[in-house]
């Protein structure tokens, strides 16, 4: 990303898309030497930009805005079996957000649960499998969001949107909430909660 980046908006979209592509060409690579040919990772990026942030991402990890309202917003699209299932329209966007925020089993209808517990995974990652044709971009004005959030599934697999955003609105520095938002996700993670769900846990947090 050693770039400059003053350079049209489409330019910078194929920037990011090599920075993904140089990714996965290194993962392969170290999966050859140390022979775990099938390793792999999701990727999410934020490129502030003048008045925007520029966001793209392969995989399930997402980025999040909280807004002026403190209404937190999902800025990405996740590479998963709900989000393929919404995109081609084979389920309502109620119900897809109604899957992905469950906190109780009693919550879900049968068809709900078998999709709830396919939530590990995912459709496209960096590794030799990688779609690079498939990658999510978009982008968003600064000045309607107060703060961004970066998170792996580990963060947002135990913890709701609206967990995510208490935890925003209490802390008073980005390293407290990011420290936060990881400590309250490895807590749910080694309980006995419905979203339980122990995967690696990572959190960045920016004050726009």
């Amino acid at each position: 990303l050693s770039h400059t980046f003053q350079k049209p908006m489409v330019d910078l979209a194929d920037i990011l898309r090599t920075t993904l592509i140089s990714a996965a060409k290194a993962i392969v690579d170290d999966g050859a030497i140390h022979k775990r040919p099938d390793q792999g990772t999701t990727a999410t990026i934020v490129k502030i930009l003048n008045s925007k942030a520029v966001i793209t991402n392969v995989g399930d990890s997402r980025c999040y805005g909280l807004n002026k309202s403190d209404k937190l917003i999902r800025l990405t699209q996740d590479h998963g079996i709900l989000d393929e299932l919404l995109k081609k329209g084979q389920i309502p966007e109620k119900i897809a957000v109604k899957i992905d925020q469950a906190k109780k089993l009693e919550e879900l209808e049968p068809s709900e649960l078998s999709i709830f517990n396919q939530r590990n995974i995912v459709t496209n990652a960096l590794s030799q499998y990688f779609d690079t044709d498939n990658i999510y971009f978009s982008d968003v004005l600064l000045k309607d969001f107060k703060i961004l959030v970066l998170t792996s599934d580990g963060v947002h697999d135990n913890l709701t949107d609206e967990e995510i955003r208490t935890i925003l609105l209490e802390q008073k520095s980005p390293k407290a909430a990011a420290k936060n938002l990881v400590d309250t996700a490895y807590k749910v993670s080694r309980s006995n909660s419905f979203r339980s769900k122990p995967d690696d846990i990572t959190a960045v947090v920016l004050i726009l």
